[in-house]
């Protein structure tokens, strides 16, 4: 019968990246000249995917990802806090936020967290410890209601990503009305549009730039926080539902 797949991002052929020493994807240029129909995440991964494999010739319909259910944000914003969401290694590139955190003014940067992404290596510490930032760097674990809590407290949300197939972590953090400061990959620039800061992917002195000059503003001063919540509300996941089912209906 008829099938169809889902286009996440192309990671594995940019970046060479795999898990645990495996491809997951060894498969996927297969599936996807095979298949009757691929959904992709953002028109940035479809992009990327007609790039790299111009023989795929399957109809693409862009399904993006939801943004979480509108919650009244009843946190006090705290000056100089600035989280960190997810991965940190390989093309995730937290070590570029390290570098940057730890060149702002001590006056403006109060604490960087670090959440999810599994405890520090060994690297991270050593770095941290070098860069002079250990009281002021952690990582923790948080559960839904803690994590919309530290949207919802920090002074600004930072993405380091060199790369995403969507970048949901950014789209939180507009829902949550938390000012966000992004790397200028793609998908996340789809994303976000111009309810954002962005710096150059790697540049540590453009973001040291971009964090400071955020940072200045006092934590409750989000140029972006109106549109920044109006953005997130047109990522839905009941859209997202509706364009999945439509192109499996078209295929009955």
């Amino acid at each position: 019968g008829p099938r169809v797949c889902t286009h996440y991002d192309m990671i594995p052929e940019i970046f060479g990246e795999s898990r645990f020493g495996i491809n997951p994807h060894l498969s996927k240029l297969w599936y996807y000249k095979n298949v009757n129909k691929i959904l992709s995440i953002s028109n940035s991964a479809k992009t990327d995917l007609i790039n790299i494999w111009p023989e795929v010739s399957t109809p693409i319909t862009i399904t993006h990802l939801g943004s979480p259910n509108k919650v009244l944000n009843k946190n006090s914003r705290i000056k100089g806090y600035v989280i960190y969401v997810g991965a940190r290694g390989g093309y995730k590139d937290a070590f570029t936020l390290l570098s940057a955190f730890a060149t702002i003014p001590e006056s403006l940067r109060t604490r960087l967290d670090f959440i999810g992404g599994g405890k520090f290596t060994e690297t991270e510490l050593k770095m941290i410890y070098e860069l002079g930032i250990s009281g002021q760097v952690s990582q923790r674990n948080l559960t839904n209601a803690e994590l919309e809590a530290a949207y919802g407290s920090a002074h600004v949300f930072v993405c380091t990503s060199k790369y995403e197939g969507f970048g949901l972590p950014a789209l939180e953090a507009l829902n949550y009305g938390c000012r966000a400061i992004l790397s200028d990959a793609p998908a996340l620039v789809e994303v976000a549009d111009d309810c954002a800061d962005y710096f150059k992917v790697g540049d540590i002195a453009n973001l040291s730039s971009v964090m400071t000059s955020a940072l200045s503003d006092g934590p409750d001063s989000n140029p972006y926080l109106e549109i920044g919540i109006r953005r997130a509300g047109q990522f839905y996941w009941m859209e997202t539902a509706k364009l999945t089912a439509k192109v499996y209906q078209s295929l009955s």
